[in-house]
């Protein structure tokens, strides 16, 4: 998953602007975990600059992902076992558009690729 972040000036057009990408890599270890990376990427251009500022960035989140963010994973995976999402019928917030998009795009893609070996076995 890739986020971008950016920040323009009041009134400015969006490309006048500064925008930073952050990917979000995910490989699943087992039924009910998976590996997580996230990195802060900055233009090469920048040279050691951009390089700091990146690992500033990363560092930056690291202590409030681990304190916070990975203990609700871990107890939200706990409590949710191997139960379908929507089976549990989530509440769901208009911050919660951008990651439901991305849920039901994974979705679609392990359909397809399901009826894909099913056609060809």
């Amino acid at each position: 998953m890739l986020l971008l972040a950016g920040a323009t000036a009041t009134g400015k057009a969006r490309s006048e602007g500064a925008e930073t990408h952050f990917p979000h890599l995910f490989t699943p270890e087992t039924e009910t975990t998976t590996h997580y990376w996230f990195s802060a990427c900055y233009p090469k251009a920048m040279g050691p600059f951009g390089a700091e500022l990146a690992q500033k960035t990363v560092a930056g989140v690291e202590v409030p992902f681990t304190n916070e963010d990975l203990p609700m994973l871990e107890q939200q995976q706990r409590s949710m076992s191997t139960s379908d999402l929507w089976s549990l019928k989530p509440v769901l917030l208009g911050g919660d558009a951008s990651a439901v998009r991305a849920r039901r795009v994974l979705e679609k893609m392990i359909r397809e690729e399901i009826a894909q070996r099913s056609s060809v076995a």
